[in-house]
């Protein structure tokens, strides 16, 4: 692969290096997150895995045989690619190298992998939106979190409504999902876990095998969900997909609060579209938002 270069700022006898991840960049990473999130950047915990993705590029920046920056490619599926995980060293931010990194991985995407490519960044991170309107990324969806208590009536699953989506109807469910209204008032997109991919069969072939698919009302709604772990350790079942009729969004938002419930969880999330349309009809259901800030998906294929 070839190897990008920049002349530095200041030393014209330096120079940083955009090259792919090699094990023993593991050590200046761990030090260059360490500060990032209140010491709680979820990189460290992900780094030997994204060495192993043979499908995916992991890169970094290096500069006077330091590593001062890292990003991801990662294929979340069929002509599916996520942009994650850029990261600076504090102590060399605002000198371009996130531009170097994200260009990097971008030429990379184009040369070699094609497809549709998205990313998501926080509404106030203004450099990481100048970047994409550089390389033609679209703003496809604004998204925040949403909570809700459960509700516990001591009705079974089935009772409520949901029913487990079945091995061999994974391309039903996908196609179903494609269709909805709630999905696509949302950019028509599912949440992994803060990233976003259009629903295909492999996902829900996922969501089966993690008990996380299921069919409500027969067949009128299909939803998908992820179990997700506060910082205090108190478990919230996370909406990834709500698939309906909007007519019968409000209802079965609420029999999603009963599932939970009944699944023993206390509280359910979703970062939901801020969509007009839906942000009424989640507080009616007892769900409010808890961020100020929005998180901005953009898209380029």
């Amino acid at each position: 692969m070839t190897i990008m270069t920049e002349l530095d700022w200041n030393n014209p006898e330096k120079i940083v290096v955009c090259r792919p991840a090699l094990p023993k960049d593991g050590a200046d990473v761990i030090e260059l997150t360490r500060t990032i999130c209140d010491g709680h950047d979820y990189i460290p915990t992900v780094w030997e895995e994204w060495l192993e993705d043979m499908d995916g590029l992991l890169a970094v920046a290096e500069y006077g045989g330091k590593t001062i920056g890292l990003g991801k490619l990662t294929k979340l599926a069929e002509n599916q690619w996520w942009l994650e995980g850029l990261r600076v060293h504090p102590g060399y931010q605002g000198r371009r190298i996130g531009s170097y990194i994200m260009e990097y991985l971008y030429k990379h995407w184009e040369s070699n992998a094609g497809g549709i490519v998205r990313l998501a960044t926080a509404s106030y991170r203004l450099s990481v939106q100048h970047l994409c309107d550089r390389y033609g990324f679209k703003k496809i969806g604004e998204f925040s979190e949403f909570n809700a208590a459960t509700i516990s009536n001591g009705a079974s699953a089935e009772q409520i409504g949901f029913l487990p989506v079945k091995t061999g109807q994974e391309s039903q469910a996908a196609e179903f999902a494609c269709k909805s209204q709630s999905l696509n008032i949302g950019s028509g997109l599912v949440d992994l876990g803060y990233r976003w991919l259009t629903p295909v069969p492999s996902l829900i072939s996922d969501a089966i095998k993690q008990g996380n698919a299921w069919w409500w009302h027969k067949n009128q709604g299909l939803l998908l969900t992820i179990g997700w772990w506060e910082d205090n350790q108190q478990p919230i079942h996370r909406i990834s997909l709500i698939a309906c009729q909007l007519k019968d969004l409000p209802r079965m938002l609420n029999d999603t609060r009963c599932l939970a419930g009944a699944l023993g969880y206390d509280q359910i999330g979703w970062v939901a579209s801020l969509h007009s349309e839906l942000q009424p009809t989640l507080h009616a259901c007892g769900f409010n938002r808890d961020w100020e800030d929005a998180v901005f998906v953009y898209e380029k294929s």
